[in-house]
């Protein structure tokens, strides 16, 4: 299993709905293209980086236990694809991850 490497970005996490001004590399984190938003709104839609539909619902009935969905998510982003789209991410910028979550803190 590939190790994710160590990061000297700057991330940053934005609904896509507010103002992403100012984010120097603007990526959409989400499964699905979201409707009504234009591809001028971000710079790169990396879908493979999004919680899985599985750990997406198991959050929400156990959003109290944040350090296992955190645990979870690291785990899911370790093999391919979605560790190909990690590696892509520039390793020395501000990083905004753009999404259409309601709760961008979890």
């Amino acid at each position: 299993m590939m190790a994710l490497r160590p990061w000297t970005a700057d991330f940053e996490t934005r609904r896509i709905h507010s103002d992403a001004s100012g984010a120097r590399f603007r990526v959409l984190v989400d499964r699905l293209w979201l409707r009504g938003v234009k591809k001028s709104d971000g710079d790169e839609w990396l879908k493979h980086v999004a919680a899985s539909t599985e750990l997406r619902r198991w959050s929400s009935h156990v959003g109290q236990h944040l350090e296992n969905l955190a645990r979870r998510y690291r785990s899911e982003l370790r093999p391919p694809p979605a560790s190909d789209s990690v590696e892509y991410l520039p390793a020395h910028a501000l990083v905004t991850l753009l999404t259409a979550t309601c709760n961008v803190a979890h």
